[in-house]
């Protein structure tokens, strides 16, 4: 009789042995998803930091050459800017009434029978204001 009882009890054992396997091998596979699973987030992590750093370091150079770029750009225009008053004088140059009215107010020349008055600055604009 002990041979008979003692069958189920290994078909018995030998079944919660094959469910204790079964758990102990989902458990590792868990623990696998589980290493995996921190080893991908881990390089993603790495990834993101080592391309954040590169795109920081392009984006300071980027913004340094249009630093330097907008101020080439306000050099030319100034230079730009000289270079039209100058041809502008240069045009008014040839002008007779132009270069008289150099000549006297520079160089304070008169015409026959004029008589000139000097008026300092401050008092012309008060002058040209009432006028």
């Amino acid at each position: 009789m002990k041979e008979t009882t003692s069958q189920p009890e290994t078909v018995e054992f030998s079944k919660n042995f094959e469910g204790m396997e079964q758990q102990v091998q989902k458990q590792k596979e868990q623990e696998i998803q589980k290493i995996r699973l921190f080893a991908m987030i881990f390089l993603a992590f790495f990834l993101f930091l080592s391309m954040g750093r590169q795109t920081y370091h392009k984006w300071t150079e980027l913004k340094a050459t249009n630093q330097r770029l907008d101020e080439a750009i306000f050099a030319e225009e100034k230079s730009y800017t000289k270079r039209l008053l100058a041809q502008e004088e240069l045009n008014r140059l040839s002008d007779p009434e132009y270069i008289l009215e150099l000549a006297r107010r520079d160089l304070h020349y008169s015409k026959p029978d004029e008589i000139l008055f000097d008026i300092p600055m401050k008092d012309r604009h008060s002058v040209e204001q009432e006028s």
